[in-house]
């Protein structure tokens, strides 16, 4: 009478079973907490908590949108290297005013053409054709183009053909074919162009769901796309019209 009790578990005399049943409960009662905290704040419409992001949609929404960016960069690299086909026309043409023998021009065309080829198989061109990169990007095309004609001139000189009459580098064909060479560039700035539309006009959609969710993390990602698609659209305008120059 008028004593204390004390009522206490003594967890290390406890079997191992009811040990596990207590554990599993517990955990139980987590994921009924964390059922009942994620459908109150569905419910309510929250999407972001702190550092906590809830959409329901949006990870599969992003995934839609990047895979159709994907399939824009691969229709723009097709179309580039088609492109590509009309510029050895030009080159072979260019080439064909100095009367070399057919077998010539052709070898050297394909070759003159290889570099063009690898510039669109490492296709970095939304970087390339911005103002403080393409006269870099421009002078390094001409060089290849330079080094391959350079190397072809060498090794057929003088063999198989009495109408070998190919100038020198800096004998009247570098002029025609830096013709050819930006000719190219502002085909493949019209590609860049027409893939840079459909991606704004992609982000564009998909930024009308991304709001509607009120998932800001992504709204605001898909808006800073937006405006890096118009600013090059701006740029590769300008250079189409300066004709590559």
């Amino acid at each position: 009478m008028g004593g204390q009790y004390y009522i206490g578990a003594d967890l290390a005399a406890m079997p191992l079973a009811n040990m596990a049943l207590l554990i599993a409960g517990i955990m139980l009662l987590v994921i009924i907490a964390a059922v009942v905290c994620f459908v109150f704040i569905t419910r309510l419409g929250i999407k972001n908590i702190g550092p906590l992001k809830f959409s329901a949609n949006g990870m599969s929404t992003e995934y839609h949108m990047n895979k159709r960016n994907q399939r824009i960069d691969d229709e723009c690299r097709q179309n580039m290297q088609r492109n590509t086909g009309i510029i050895k026309r030009r080159i072979g043409n260019a080439l064909a005013e100095y009367g070399s023998c057919n077998q010539t021009n052709v070898g050297l065309t394909a070759l003159i053409a290889t570099p063009l080829h690898d510039c669109i198989a490492n296709n970095h061109f939304t970087t390339e054709l911005l103002p403080e990169n393409y006269g870099e990007y421009r002078r390094r095309v001409l060089e290849l183009v330079k080094d391959e004609y350079s190397s072809i001139t060498r090794a057929h000189r003088g063999e198989g053909c009495t109408h070998q009459c190919l100038p020198a580098w800096d004998g009247g064909i570098r002029e025609r074919l830096t013709e050819c060479v930006n000719a190219w560039l502002v085909d493949v700035a019209r590609e860049q162009l027409k893939a840079c539309r459909k991606k704004l006009r992609n982000y564009a959609e998909f930024l009308v769901e991304f709001e509607a969710n009120k998932d800001a993390h992504r709204a605001g990602f898909t808006k800073k796309c937006i405006e890096k698609n118009e600013r090059n659209i701006a740029v590769i305008e300008a250079l189409i019209r300066s004709g590559g120059n």
